[in-house]
């Protein structure tokens, strides 16, 4: 595994990424894809509103710090649920066919929905199109930034305002004929803002499988398009760690106890994988990781022969699952 600085050669084509559900190598299968290129980063040096963009001082920014405030991993999903909303908004606001389509992405907590996803989003809006969006809107931890975009020599800039009156002036701005997108993030016991002109920009709603985070969002909108976000494959977990690692990773080639230690940490890494999934918040995090193992545990160690069966007749098709609230 190699970290490479500068853009890449090759870039996932469409035609690899729109693949729905994505085609996923067997479980933690360390097969190499056919270009190499396994994630992108995508670098802010000011954060993005899931960090409230709160980044540390230059002496406290390493490596594993950068991965919470600065650093997004973009991987072949990201790209896929980007390629989704650029299809709709060039049919929208390109081609003029029709309303907006109001999405909700859903997928397993610490995948990467609202950092990775939320922020490469919010990246690819601001420069759509020019001419064609007018604002884009993220809402965050009950913060909604509003972005302007540049306009008739006039220069973009952000406003960050508390959720209702974020709602509140982007419904202005929809009355006066801005066009906009929200990126909408919901966390467990919030909710989500229905005052917003919905109908009339693009939405996409940011969530876990807890129904019951966007119940009354999917009330308040006609038709809303389900989108679901696959798990880390095993190469994205290691292309994860080897860029966690990079400064050890330039030494290790003429250093033996680090190339060692490093073999060492990934084995243990994969440990990890295998006892709670491929999710890099419980993974390469020490005490989220113990946490998560134990709550598993707990779990596990409560089945009984009828929740067994309960489990294998939902695996099999023959009963439909059921919101437990075992996800947030």
């Amino acid at each position: 595994m190699r970290v490479v600085d500068g853009l890449p050669e090759n870039v996932w084509s469409d035609a690899e990424v729109n693949r729905t559900p994505l085609s996923l190598p067997t479980e933690n299968v360390d097969d190499v894809r056919n270009d190499g290129l396994e994630l992108l980063v995508l670098t802010s040096k000011k954060g993005w509103p899931y960090t409230k963009y709160d980044v540390p001082t230059e002496g406290d920014l390493t490596p594993f710090r950068m991965m919470r405030t600065t650093d997004v991993l973009i991987r072949m999903e990201v790209v896929r649920v980007w390629n989704i909303v650029r299809t709709d908004l060039d049919a929208w606001l390109l081609h003029n066919n029709g309303e907006p389509t109001p999405f909700i992405l859903v997928g397993s907590p610490g995948i990467g929905k609202s950092f990775g996803v939320g922020s490469y989003l919010l990246y690819e809006l601001l420069r759509y199109a020019p001419g064609k969006l007018d604002v884009v809107a993220s809402l965050v931890h009950d913060r909604m930034y509003i972005f302007y975009l540049p306009r008739g020599g006039e220069a973009g800039r952000v406003e960050c305002y508390k959720k209702d009156d974020g709602a509140d002036c982007v419904m202005r701005l929809s009355k006066v004929g801005k066009r906009g997108y929200m990126i909408l993030d919901v966390k467990k016991g919030e909710s989500l803002p229905t005052h917003v002109p919905s109908e009339s920009w693009g939405s996409i709603v940011l969530s876990s499988p807890n129904k019951l985070n966007f119940r009354v969002w999917c009330e308040s909108n006609t038709e809303p398009r389900f989108l679901y976000i696959n798990r880390y494959h095993a190469r994205e977990m290691k292309a994860y760690f080897a860029w966690m690692r990079r400064a050890d990773l330039a030494t290790a080639g003429g250093n033996a106890a680090v190339r060692a230690e490093l073999e060492n940490s990934w084995n243990s890494m994969e440990d990890r994988m295998h006892e709670v999934g491929q999710a890099p918040r419980y993974v390469f995090n020490n005490e989220k990781y113990e946490k998560r193992k134990n709550d598993s545990e707990l779990f596990l160690n409560e089945f009984n022969i009828h929740t067994v069966f309960k489990f294998l007749d939902i695996f099999a098709g023959k009963k439909e699952w059921k919101d437990d609230r075992t996800s947030h």
